[in-house]
């Protein structure tokens, strides 16, 4: 192989220069003195990477990979350094273990792609440690290991699981200081892993901007970490879950994201999220739910899902309920919106001591409010309308109902909400309902509710405001 210098700005013209300083935010230190500063940093140790492009016929492929790794295990020795990886494609074998400083940019997340190819059963691409400050900035990093599939079988995405390359492209543990923005992660059984995260105060960790897609597992995923940001981010055609939370997460902010066709759900926060806020975000086509939050109990029986603010939310289209609700205690919900999922807008089961305000469940496949084992939780200004029974058509006694209570409900307070033009079509014996309540249910209060125009179509059908034993 021709000899090539590993690092340093050899051949690279001044027009190339301020191209990169331009893209990347980098800009002459105002002293002249050949520092430069990047997304806060300041370093003497700017380092733009000599890679060789995919494309590039002169070597072979085992040569580039075997100097593109080369260049970049050396470049990441550089503690507090600035490395810039220039335009092009370039493979580079994994595993890298980062404890000190570092600023990684690109010169656009569609310009600047890192291949990674996994080998030596490497669990990850870089794997950040405290107490290192990093940051990664206008990069793709297109992981050649595991990543999902569309399998027209089932009408999902799901893994196709290579156990020898099951790698995350990025893991953080036990930082305190990271930012990743404005980059791209392509396949991998997790694009981006937060583990027992440090942070000590809000968005010290910082995702934003960034697109994740086809990952085998889940787009994002975090477990016993807090104060971390989650931001205007794309989560597309994940085998499991956009994002992704396990115990011990708490202190999080998630706001404006989308969710597309993932496998399983937009959001999973199944195993646990606490003390967090969760807000204009967007969960569409996924195969299960628009938005997972079932809290179960640890294993001293303590719930894992709880005080959290959800709010401005949309979930449509998602397979089954919009927002799953199971286990939770101290939950405020305001204007969130279900619209077409493919059962009820909304579940709630087992669910306590909560403030629903200004919720919206519209043309979602069965009812709007699907409640079961819900206590001490007040509903005000929420609204169920032109709602379908899924069924309606073959099923002999189908029951859509604005607000179906199928199992107790106790002590609730239902105040100024709506539930109208419930339509079961062309089925007999329906019984259609602004609000439908099962034997059991007691202590309830309505206040100012309209649940008047609600048409059981066919023979038999009844139409109605209430079906229920106990209503005070």
């Amino acid at each position: 192989m021709k000899r090539i210098n590993d690092l340093g700005l050899a051949g690279w013209s001044a027009v190339f220069f301020l191209s990169v300083f331009a893209s990347c935010g980098v800009q002459k230190d105002r002293w002249g003195q050949g520092r430069w500063r990047v997304g806060g940093y300041r370093s003497d140790k700017t380092l733009f990477l000599n890679l060789l492009d995919t494309n590039d016929e002169r070597y072979s492929l085992e040569e580039k990979l075997k100097h593109n790794t080369k260049v970049f295990s050396m470049a990441l020795m550089k503690k507090n350094g600035i490395l810039i990886v220039p335009v092009g494609t370039f493979r580079i074998n994994g595993g890298f273990h980062l404890r000190s400083s570092l600023f990684l940019c690109g010169i656009s997340k569609n310009e600047s792609i890192i291949e990674f190819m996994p080998e030596n059963d490497e669990k990850y691409f870089i794997h950040i440690e405290s107490p290192a400050k990093f940051s990664v900035s206008a990069l793709t990093i297109n992981n050649l290991g595991s990543k999902s599939y569309y399998d027209t079988k089932q009408n999902r995405y799901v893994p196709l699981t290579n156990l020898k390359a099951n790698t995350t492209s990025i893991y953080i543990e036990r930082a305190s200081d990271v930012q990743i923005t404005d980059c791209q992660f392509v396949g991998g059984h997790y694009g981006l892993e937060i583990s027992n995260a440090k942070a000590k105060e809000k968005g010290a960790i910082l995702v934003y901007h960034c697109i994740f897609q086809n990952q085998a597992a889940s787009s994002i995923r975090i477990k016993n970490s807090q104060f971390i940001q989650i931001e205007s981010n794309f989560f597309l055609n994940s085998g499991a879950d956009g994002l992704k939370t396990n115990k011990g997460t708490a202190n999080l902010v998630i706001s404006k994201n989308i969710s597309k066709m993932c496998g399983r759900d937009g959001y999973d926060f199944y195993d646990g999220l606490v003390k967090s806020i969760v807000s204009e975000n967007i969960a569409t086509e996924n195969f299960f739910h628009g938005y997972d939050m079932k809290g179960n109990p640890d294993s001293v029986g303590n719930y894992v899902f709880h005080d959290n603010i959800f709010s401005d939310n949309l979930a449509s289209n998602n397979g089954y309920y919009g927002f799953s609700l199971q286990n939770v205690r101290n939950i405020t919900m305001n204007s969130n919106k279900a619209l077409l999922n493919g059962k009820s807008g909304y579940l709630f089961n087992n669910v306590q001591d909560c403030n629903f305000n200004a919720l919206s469940a519209s043309k979602n496949r069965e009812h709007g409010f699907l409640l079961k084992e819900i206590s001490r939780s007040i509903f005000s200004n929420s609204i169920a309308v032109d709602n379908n029974y899924k069924r309606c058509y073959t099923e002999k006694n189908p029951n859509y109902s604005g607000f179906y209570f199928e199992a107790k409900a106790d002590g609730l307070t239902i105040n100024s909400c709506q539930a109208g033009n419930g339509i079961s079509r062309n089925a007999k014996g329906n019984q259609v309902y602004g609000a439908y309540f099962d034997d059991g249910s007691v202590n309830n209060k309505f206040i100012n509710c309209d649940f008047s125009n609600n048409i059981g179509g066919g023979e038999k059908g009844y139409g109605g405001a209430f079906h229920s034993q106990n209503i005070n």
